[in-house]
């Protein structure tokens, strides 16, 4: 019986450990797509306060759209925004389905959602609040089926 209660106690413990939350994400944020139309105009921005300049970080770009989305990739800015107002801008492409068009991406019915690792070991030069604006570059203007667009940070172990 205590071999019973020992395993019952440690799976807790374990289940508890596992569901805890993820300390190493400081930004995990979605921006919705007005009418799944997004306009080259609508620049979704996120806003993060920096603490630790020492610390490494991972940036994520995460996209979801449909199944109806009439491109295999999608072209992006990335823009920083420096405490000091300094900006830092990356174009950037996420490709989204393969060389046979199958979409890439985790899917929930007709939706698809892409995430991005942009940087793997970025190191912000300062504290202070930082803002990333991210735009779309597609020739299209709207472009449709696009779900909405979105930034996680992680700190690196």
């Amino acid at each position: 019986m205590k071999i019973y209660h020992a395993l019952c106690s440690l799976l807790l413990l374990t289940l508890g450990t596992a569901c805890d939350n993820d300390h190493t994400t400081l930004l995990d944020k979605n921006e919705s797509i007005t009418n799944r139309a997004w306009l080259t105009t609508d620049t979704k921005s996120f806003t993060i306060a920096i603490k630790d300049p020492s610390k490494s970080y991972r940036i994520y770009l995460n996209l979801r759209h449909t199944a109806l989305f009439p491109y295999s990739n999608i072209h992006l800015k990335l823009k920083q925004v420096n405490p000091d107002k300094q900006e830092n801008s990356l174009n950037t492409e996420i490709k989204l389905a393969d060389k046979d068009g199958r979409w890439i991406g985790k899917s929930a019915g007709s939706l698809y959602a892409q995430q991005q690792l942009i940087y793997e070991d970025y190191r912000f030069p300062s504290q202070g609040i930082y803002t990333f604006s991210v735009q779309q570059l597609m020739h299209d203007n709207p472009l449709k089926e696009v779900v909405d667009v979105g930034l996680t940070l992680k700190i690196n172990p």
